[in-house]
């Protein structure tokens, strides 16, 4: 329970986990990818405690950092209560809602001298600027441009369904190739519930992929509809399982794996996360995903 003002409550525990929605996604990602591909971050963050132990992690989990500093904000946190009935969540964005176009420059050079496919991936959208929203869709068309000779693909992750959290997702809409969210953020940028979402979402040229926790996850592309099963884990904690999801999901849906595997692999990553404390402390491995699934015959 939450106390009242001047009051008390006790807590089993009381950690500090690195996290952060697109930070949870790329050390997750980079640790199924291991070798085979080499993930970068950008971000901002202030020059705090929390700054310093964010960028340690991402040096431990062999991840290309691209993070400016701002020294008069705080590093972006999130106080996360975490119990049997579900979570909450206190937010302070501080530097992180100070990504702009211009701290993504260094996206831009790595996008011009790429040797190959290029996939970009927008996470936690919902601590974006205004600024940053409304300059993203002319931004991915330019990247576009600067790899002529490559495929350059995008997907985004809101990890926010309030109105402000969701504002400009529709306008991102036509310049991206894969949506992914749970069922309350799609019903937020399209109004409707799933599977009618599916198709509003999708509007017959991208892929969509809405999570549904222990009901699995809902997808549709060109090649068709279906539905992943969840599957059954003992829940320590349920931070981070749609970043670890959507990690999965791009490791394989990027290297040109079908969507209905994808999502099944992301399934896998999501519940493995649940069974561990935090967002990414300890990332999931493509030997556990595989592990699960063949445990349960879905190989």
């Amino acid at each position: 329970r939450l106390p009242p003002l001047d009051g008390d409550a006790d807590a089993s525990s009381i950690d500090a986990k690195i996290g952060g929605s697109a930070l949870n996604t790329a050390v997750h990602l980079a640790s199924i990818l291991g070798a085979r591909s080499a993930v970068a971050f950008y971000a901002c963050v202030g020059q705090d405690v929390f700054g310093k132990m964010l960028e340690a992690h991402i040096q431990s989990a062999s991840i290309k950092s691209h993070v400016v500093a701002c020294p008069a904000l705080c590093t972006g946190s999130c106080l996360v209560l975490s119990g049997p009935p579900g979570r909450a969540f206190v937010t302070a964005s501080g530097a992180a809602a100070e990504l702009g176009i211009g701290e993504l420059q260094p996206l831009v050079e790595a996008v011009r001298e790429a040797k190959g496919p290029v996939h970009v991936h927008f996470g936690g959208i919902y601590s974006y600027s205004a600024t940053l929203r409304r300059d993203l869709p002319e931004f991915i068309d330019f990247l576009r441009t600067q790899m002529p000779g490559y495929r350059l693909t995008v997907s985004v992750d809101i990890q926010g369904h309030e109105a402000g959290q969701v504002a400009g997702v529709n306008e991102l809409l036509p310049h991206i190739d894969l949506f992914k969210g749970n069922a309350a953020e799609a019903e937020a940028v399209c109004g409707l519930k799933t599977p009618e979402a599916l198709e509003k979402l999708s509007q017959g040229r991208r892929a969509v992929v809405i999570t549904r926790g222990a009901s699995g996850a809902d997808f549709l592309d060109a090649q068709g509809q279906g539905l992943a099963p969840a599957h059954c884990v003992e829940v320590k904690d349920a931070t981070g399982a749609g970043d670890a999801f959507a990690a999965a999901l791009l490791a394989s849906w990027v290297c040109g794996t079908p969507l209905a595997e994808a999502v099944a692999k992301g399934c896998a990553a999501g519940a493995l996360n649940c069974g561990r404390l935090g967002g990414c402390e300890s990332p999931v491995t493509v030997e556990e995903i595989d592990e699960l699934m063949a445990s349960e015959g879905r190989t």
